[in-house]
């Protein structure tokens, strides 16, 4: 990218500026950066890819406020760390590299990197790789993104010379191995090797004869960025980063330089032998939500595995994406070391900070106090969980909580709720837990401390109740008698369905018969009986017995 870069800046002070970029895309069929519209492949549209925004930059950017650069919308830049000589085989570092890569990962934008050479045998290809990997050794933990060869065979390069030296079909075969043995260099430091060039460079369908690099070995085994400016993109190939213009503009860049679209899906990550996956680790973040604030946000990553908590820097790297700006944002948590593969989180930026529902679960919820209100109720009271959504109550007559019932308190900011118990018991054993919600499903905490609450239940009905005459218009009635009750009332009327009845209220719990006479001067009447019990000053009424008939005239 050297010599083409010299042009790029020259041409770049007669142009006028442009339209500033947009922020990330998520699953999107089009993109409009700087004011021109790109049309994303179509096999890159669907819902598993998200449409990152990047810049690659070099010596000719000069000076860069990368503070800037992150502000407006980018997210990772890869930088270019040095070059071969166009006509000797030595290497150069870029004089702004380090730099770049310093300020680019301090201000949240993540690195990649690139070098640009000139191998013409797979021993000057690994040589390259070795001098990247040298100059890379202090900043390894900062390049979260691929290092990437770059190979454009420019006008008057050895490279080029070599190339068109040979046969068109040897000339292939050979420079294809060199950029798989700088690769295969790149990737046995614990770098992820990439491989860079222009379509008309490697796509035979689109320059049957001036193609130089046969692609299917390397599509097989790593990552293709491709360079094609154009609003489209219809290499057939597979590739993760599309580099579509030479012309871009971004704030805290002076003039020109290269933007790309990196096309990420994390179904695509894979698994290293010998290593464990993220996907079987716990990833969880501290905030579902981040308020905004015009600055980059960064909620803390925590990875475990089993018992064990998982070290960043050592076990895995976190990326963030789209983390400024209101809306959908993500953290990218890839394992490194023992662990590989990679899981990406969402978070929303708005008006409020909102703890993540996993960050939410880590409380265990206790009722401060439980009483018992009325017949079959009892009401929890505990301290609300910051940012949850609501809590479940769940209640047995049994310490094992065998055949328990629950019941939901729907919003997080209450803290206390009176449940009508399902469970006719005198004694209920009562645990709690809190929830928050994610894409509608409850994620719940863990259960705090069991206690105990004494309920009132109501009395059953009456049994063995019978009815006889004793005298005109008098009729006595009898009953087995109920326990712990505070007495009974008994009803009669002159129709089944104890219309006008007529009321008797028994304040003696413990008798067991009662003679009634009639107020109503008939000849028959309809009679029942019910047990009831005085809690807190008021009566509570328990179920009728079977109801009777008598003839009394």
């Amino acid at each position: 990218m050297i010599s083409r870069k010299r042009i790029l800046i020259i041409a770049g002070l007669l142009l006028a500026a442009l339209f500033l970029c947009t922020q990330t895309c998520f699953a999107a069929k089009t993109s409009t950066i700087n004011g021109v519209k790109y049309t994303h492949p179509s096999k890159y549209q669907s819902a598993d890819y998200k449409v990152l925004l990047g810049v690659d930059v070099s010596y000719w950017q000069y000076d860069i406020d990368w503070d800037k650069v992150k502000k407006d919308g980018v997210d990772f830049a890869i930088i270019r760390i040095g070059y071969t000589g166009s006509d000797s085989f030595n290497q150069y570092l870029d004089s702004y590299a380090l730099k770049n890569i310093k300020n680019a990962y301090a201000a949240g934008v993540n690195v990649g990197i690139y070098f640009w050479s000139e191998a013409c045998t797979e021993n000057e290809a690994k040589a390259e790789a070795n001098w990247v990997i040298r100059q890379l050794k202090s900043y390894k933990s900062k390049i979260t993104l691929p290092v990437a060869m770059d190979y454009e065979f420019a006008s008057g390069h050895r490279s080029t010379k070599k190339f068109n030296s040979m046969t068109k079909t040897k000339a292939r075969k050979q420079f294809t191995k060199n950029a798989k043995a700088f690769m295969d260099q790149i990737a046995s430091a614990g770098y992820t090797p990439m491989f860079y060039s222009y379509r008309s460079l490697v796509d035979e369908t689109f320059n049957s004869s001036g193609y130089k690099i046969n692609m299917a070995s390397i599509l097989s085994k790593y990552k293709f960025w491709l360079a094609q400016y154009s609003t489209d993109n219809s290499y057939y190939g597979k590739f993760e980063i599309w580099q579509h213009t030479s012309s871009g503009t971004v704030k805290g860049i002076s003039g020109r330089c290269d933007r790309d679209f990196w096309y990420y899906n994390e179904n695509n990550e894979t698994t290293e032998s010998g290593t464990t996956s993220m996907k079987d680790c716990k990833v969880n973040l501290k905030y579902a939500q981040m308020k905004y604030t015009k600055k980059r946000l960064e909620p803390t990553v925590t990875v475990t595995k089993g018992k064990k908590t998982l070290t960043k820097g050592t076990d895995y790297q976190v990326l963030y994406f789209n983390n400024v700006k209101k809306g959908t944002a993500y953290a990218m948590v890839r394992g490194i070391g023992k662990y590989s593969n990679a899981v990406l989180k969402p978070f929303t930026i708005g008006k409020v900070n909102k703890l993540d529902p996993s960050e939410v679960a880590k409380n265990a919820v206790t009722p401060t106090s439980l009483t018992r209100p009325a017949v079959l109720k009892f009401k929890a009271t505990w301290t609300p969980v910051t940012d949850a959504d609501g809590y479940q109550i769940r209640y047995a007559d049994n310490k094992a909580f065998k055949n328990s019932k629950t019941a939901l308190s729907s919003k997080g900011t209450y803290s206390s709720k009176t449940v009508a118990s399902k469970i006719n018991a005198t004694k209920l054993y009562v645990k709690m837990r809190c929830f928050a919600l994610r894409d509608g499903k409850r994620v719940y905490g863990k259960y705090g401390a069991v206690k105990t609450v004494k309920i009132v239940n109501t009395p059953p009905a009456p049994e063995n109740a019978k009815v006889k005459k004793t005298k005109k218009y008098k009729f006595k009635l009898t009953w087995t008698p109920v326990p712990t009750v505070s007495g009974y009332e008994i009803q009669y009327a002159d129709n089944k369905k104890m219309k006008k009845k007529k009321a008797v209220l028994i304040e003696d719990a413990t008798l067991s018969r009662k003679t009634i006479k009639s107020e109503l001067k008939v000849d028959t009447v309809y009679t029942r009986i019910r047990a009831y019990i005085i809690v807190d000053g008021k009566k509570h009424f328990g179920a009728w017995s079977t109801k009777l008939s008598v003839k009394i005239k």
